[in-house]
């Protein structure tokens, strides 16, 4: 049986929690989820949201384990991803480790589906997402730091052996920051760029279909319960323009999938 990492990320007393009845919202919904009332602890958990007018990322983590509680995956992995991107590092690891969790029971329960090629689960969102979303801003200014260090010691050891001396000094440390600094500013302008055109969202309904006009009666194929897609659009008659990781295009009605960002 597939099992969460952490089944409930406990919100320690925070000011944005300032208030009675939304502590005391919490502390039940955390009861009611403890005693296996998940739909119970869901509505506490929204109305703590809802009252806050805040998306507190461990909230959106523990909205994910009811909806996985409840078999509701889709609505699970949006969570899951929803904790993951705003949560500090303690709760996006704990939401990330759910969103594979989730991810298993996905897959098991279309397994049969995904073997005949009915349904896949390519998020990859092509190379250039992949690239760019590879490592962190933080990451890359990790990578920068060490990169600099090995390439300051390698030049200047190539300088000393060439008995150039210190004379080498100055043009050793301009070519050891700058080689780094151009990669690192690709790779931080890079995940900015993304970041900016790269909304993405996630089916939350087991029967949903990429259609092929922004229409109910247009005919589509299969989209995955808790697949990531790229939205590009959004329309007033009710439809979300996606992008599938393998460049297909089409239309999604949006109550089937809500966004990770944005409207």
């Amino acid at each position: 049986m597939i099992r969460l990492v952490a089944m409930v990320a406990l919100l320690a007393a925070s000011p944005c929690l300032a208030g009675e009845s939304p502590q005391q919202w919490y502390d039940q919904a955390n009861q009611a989820y403890f005693d296996g009332d998940y739909l119970g602890a869901k509505k506490l958990y929204q109305q703590v949201l809802k009252e806050t007018r805040t998306e507190h990322p461990a909230i959106l983590l523990n909205l994910g384990n009811c909806a996985f509680s409840l078999g509701k995956y889709g609505v699970a992995s949006y969570y899951f991803r929803k904790a993951a991107r705003e949560g500090d590092e303690g709760v996006a690891a704990k939401a990330l480790a759910n969103v594979e969790a989730n991810r298993k029971a996905l897959h098991e329960k279309y397994r049969k589906k995904i073997e005949k090629g009915i349904v896949r689960y390519d998020e990859s969102h092509g190379a250039t997402y992949a690239l760019f979303t590879l490592v962190s801003p933080l990451v890359s200014g990790l990578v920068f730091l060490v990169f600099s260090l090995l390439l300051f010691a390698a030049l200047f050891a190539w300088s000393f052996t060439r008995r150039e001396g210190v004379k080498s000094l100055a043009r050793t440390t301009f070519l050891s920051v700058l080689a780094p600094c151009l990669a690192v500013a690709v790779l931080y302008f890079g995940h900015a760029w993304v970041e900016s055109n790269f909304q993405l969202g996630v089916v939350i309904v087991e029967d949903a279909r990429l259609l092929d006009a922004p229409s109910p009666d247009a005919p589509g194929d299969p989209l995955p319960e808790g697949l990531e897609v790229r939205v590009l659009t959004h329309n007033e008659a009710g439809f979300y323009k996606v992008e599938l990781s393998d460049g297909k295009v089409g239309y999604a009605i949006d109550s089937e999938l809500w966004p990770l960002s944005g409207n």
